[in-house]
């Protein structure tokens, strides 16, 4: 899951609610127009769409980062250093390093 937690179940999910439900409702510029401003009825559809729109442009914005920073190239570094760790752990190992099995 590109964004994990915070992205898809935490902080942006909830505060995005948060947020449509002040834009939707007129509430976030009522200080502007007064307590007669009113955008009419909102429905749980309205608030889902802006936040699933929300989540897919963090999730986009994260991956073109991912991207541009060559991640899979960082990845295939990890698993190559990984690689020549474990087979040192094995010479050692098979030199009678302690390891009893």
């Amino acid at each position: 899951m590109i964004g994990g937690v915070c992205v898809h179940t935490g902080t942006i999910p909830s505060k995005t609610v948060r947020e449509a439900i002040f834009q939707l409702t007129g509430f976030a510029v009522k200080a502007l127009y007064g307590n007669g401003f009113r955008k009419g009825d909102i429905s749980l559809q309205d608030v889902s769409f802006r936040v699933n729109a929300v989540i897919s442009r963090e999730t986009e914005v994260i991956r073109a980062q991912l991207r541009r920073n060559d991640f899979a190239a960082e990845i295939g570094l990890a698993q190559a250093q990984l690689n020549e760790l474990v087979g040192l752990v094995l010479i050692y190992r098979n030199l009678g390093g302690g390891w009893q099995q």
